[in-house]
């Protein structure tokens, strides 16, 4: 189903020169780093300013979300809405405790909003937005990895990379290893970052794969996949892993065609043929997997931190409080302890809207599942650090967000229309 209708349930559709606008400002803000290490602009200039761009867009689709009259958006627009309000409260309860400003929570409160702007560009835009910024983040992941292995001069050059780009954090990026591979972290200047957008798009693209049967898609997902890898960030891989057998299975339990099967095939092959070619590369995610710092995500959590951490549980802020159990790395629990357990509910509830339309979609929505896996696995990207909810990620999540949306309401738009002409 086209992502290019939409007429009965939102305002007009945006032109080429606008839907093209937007793309390019979603691809930067994924890969902004770029600017930076290629045009020698400084990084503050080009954060502060794709972010204002972003954030833009996101107020433009708050003051245009009344233009969608479409009733199953009530819930969504009642989730944003609290969301907004309790993150408004939650900003000025922390400011009157004394905690510092932190500007990033615009990205968690106000950004959602972008899905009502993101809803009238037609797919093809995203699509073209999505693909740079896999190649993109791609190459400069493997870039950062293959310099890494010419021994100290090349990483002096990925240190002084790494250093352009977050100067706030001078030569602390990058510096973990797996026995002789050092992490690549590419243009976000982080290897988290990387890999939770490369976790994204090699959701999408393999899902997209199997159901579309094109070699592109198989070819792009092998690419982030590898990328992946590289950056040694060995929570996204399992989510990414994960997701895709989740996904994969149901495609395969659900389809009675056998060239689902035979595609399937096809691409396990061609994974065993790139680890079979490139096996030493591939050993890192498994050395990885034995020897990554796991007790670091439960850092500071024990019962007593816990137990001293339950009112913030219930109440949130617990930053501002200083609670040592803030400092866990485990994004789930970080957020409920900042935010308190009713008001990451309605995060949460949010962040997984478009599934849960998905699922209760009728016909089922087939043409949904891969922006649907990519969604899946941005929220199960909260087990670790949360970089869903950077500029970075935050965006390009909400583009799947929108593309998946798009594809259910247009699938119920085709039901109302033909329903309406045997009338």
């Amino acid at each position: 189903m086209s992502h290019n209708k939409l007429g009965l349930w939102c305002g007009k559709r945006l032109n080429s020169a606008w839907s093209w606008s937007i793309a390019l400002v979603v691809a930067l803000g994924s890969i902004r780093g770029l600017l930076v290490i290629h045009f020698d602009i400084s990084p503050l200039i080009v954060y502060r300013l794709t972010a204002a761009c972003l954030l833009s867009l996101a107020i433009y689709g708050w003051i245009t979300r009344g233009w969608f009259k479409d009733p199953n958006l009530i819930w969504l627009k009642n989730l944003l809405k609290l969301n907004l309000l309790l993150g408004t409260v939650n900003v000025a309860i922390d400011a009157f405790l004394g905690a510092p400003p932190d500007f990033s929570v615009l990205y968690l409160y106000l950004a959602p909003y972008v899905v009502f702007l993101f809803l009238r560009v037609p797919s093809f835009y995203f699509n073209v937005a999505i693909i740079v910024i896999t190649i993109a983040i791609s190459a400069s992941v493997t870039g950062n990895f293959v310099e890494s292995l010419k021994g100290p001069e090349g990483w002096n050059s990925v240190v002084a990379y790494n250093t352009k780009l977050r100067p706030d954090v001078p030569n602390a990026l990058g510096k973990s290893r797996t026995g002789d591979f050092y992490r690549a972290s590419g243009y976000t200047g982080n290897p988290h970052d990387s890999a939770n957008i490369l976790g994204m798009v090699v959701s999408f693209f393999f899902i997209r794969f199997l159901l579309k049967k094109r070699v592109a898609d198989l070819g792009l997902s092998l690419l982030a996949l590898v990328s992946m890898t590289m950056t040694q960030s060995a929570t996204n891989i399992l989510v990414a892993i994960f997701t895709l057998i989740c996904f994969t299975a149901y495609i395969m339990i659900r389809s009675r065609k056998k060239s689902t099967y035979i595609y399937l095939f096809f691409a396990l092959a061609v994974v065993a043929g790139v680890i079979a070619s490139y096996g030493d590369i591939m050993d890192i995610f498994m050395a990885r997997i034995e020897g990554g710092d796991w007790e670091g995500m439960t850092r500071s959590l024990n019962m007593a931190s816990l137990f001293s951490a339950s009112p913030f549980l219930l109440a949130g802020h617990a930053y501002a409080f200083g609670s040592k159990a803030i400092s866990t790395e485990i994004a789930f629990l970080k957020t409920v302890l900042q935010l308190g357990i009713v008001h990451a509910a309605i995060v949460f509830g949010m962040m997984l809207y478009p599934l849960f339309r998905l699922v209760k979609s009728r016909p089922f929505c087939i043409d949904a599942l891969p922006s649907a896996a990519a969604i899946f696995f941005g929220f199960m990207s909260l087990l670790h650090y949360g970089s869903v909810f950077r500029v970075t990620s935050v965006f390009l999540f909400f583009v799947f967000f929108a593309i998946c949306l798009s594809h259910i309401i247009n699938a119920k738009e085709a039901i109302f229309k033909t329903s309406e002409s045997i009338r």
